[in-house]
């Protein structure tokens, strides 16, 4: 099992409706988060696994709201 189908093992989703005046608003965020989240784990990471899934989930959130809220942080190797 890959580590995409194992998510439904851990998360649960609950389904919205986009009122149809926001759809404009609130796809390119969509977009933008996916993609931001591919680049992350195709370029740092070459790929995922599912014992490491919910790690990689978290520094890419991590990420993407510092960049958004124009936060600083610092990445240590």
């Amino acid at each position: 099992m890959g580590a995409v189908t194992s998510i439904a093992e851990t998360q649960q989703h609950h389904a919205r409706i986009t009122p149809a005046a926001q759809v404009g608003e609130w796809l390119p965020w969509v977009h933008i988060v996916i993609g931001n989240l591919k680049a992350f784990l195709l370029g740092a990471f070459h790929g995922v696994s599912k014992r490491y899934f919910q790690g990689y989930l978290d520094e890419s959130s991590y990420r993407f709201t510092a960049a958004t809220w124009n936060l600083s942080f610092r990445i240590s190797c």
